[in-house]
């Protein structure tokens, strides 16, 4: 109800985009899209679904499909953006206030809620930089970690960290090198980072990598879950972020 009540009053208002929006909303319910009827009787037909034929992860698929909506019908990327952060807030207030344990990161419904945790990996996963494939892992992580019915928590890991590999082979130009060697050439280019740092980023590569079914065809059962997909996509994008924000410094301070 709380996330009915958040979208209703802009998705099933009277004026010329109402169809544009209830037909694809239609097609995403899995209704004949020809039967899309005014406002007053969409309304209740779609509430009434909502509340009495969905389980909790359609309610949640539901509220993630209503932020593309919102920006139907409007013109410009700013425009639309500023609908879907303002439709993303309204829904976040209700996941908060009913305790639900997820938040909108990058225009997905995430097992996220600190908010210092949701800034990191929202920030590692928007950029149209020369670091965009650093950020498409990033994003992808998030989706990984988001999936329903069942989180593919061994491929957040991988795209995690695939991350973090790939601002380091942006920074230095080294397509094929190993981490450590990656390592050694960014902090020639970009200057040293704390021993303990360095040691952490390939240890944590090495986790990765060792894991089964992570970054290599597993031979066993994965002991991954939850906590340790959780772990990795926050740390490895607070790593994303540190190192882009160190190339750029030490660029800007060369020029």
């Amino acid at each position: 109800m709380g996330i009915w009540n958040a979208v209703e009053r802009w998705l099933f208002a009277e004026n010329s985009t109402y169809y544009e929006r209830a037909r694809p909303l239609y097609r995403h319910l899995h209704w004949p899209a020809d039967t899309v009827s005014v406002p007053h009787i969409s309304g209740p037909r779609v509430r009434k679904d909502l509340m009495e034929a969905m389980d909790p992860v359609e309610d949640f698929e539901f509220a993630e499909y209503c932020v593309g909506l919102s920006t139907i019908g409007l013109v410009g990327d700013a425009a639309k953006e500023s609908a879907a952060a303002y439709c993303m807030a309204a829904l976040d207030q209700v996941m908060e206030a009913n305790a639900a344990p997820v938040r909108f990161v990058n225009y997905q419904l995430c097992p996220l809620t600190n908010e210092t945790e949701i800034a990191e990996v929202e920030r590692a996963a928007k950029g149209e930089d020369q670091f965009g494939p650093a950020h498409y892992h990033i994003a992808q992580a998030i989706t990984h970690f988001s999936q329903t019915p069942t989180p593919a928590y061994e491929d957040c890991i991988k795209q995690s960290i695939s991350a973090v590999e790939s601002v380091l082979r942006i920074a230095t130009g080294e397509e094929t090198a190993k981490m450590a060697s990656l390592l050694n050439s960014f902090e020639k280019t970009y200057g040293e980072m704390h021993p303990s740092l360095r040691v952490a980023i390939d240890k944590l590569y090495g986790y990765a990598s060792d894991e089964e079914g992570v970054r290599h065809g597993a031979t066993k059962a994965s002991t991954v879950g939850e906590p340790e997909a959780r772990c990795m996509l926050v740390t490895c994008s607070a790593l994303t972020n540190y190192l882009i924000q160190k190339s750029r410094t030490i660029r800007v301070h060369e020029g």
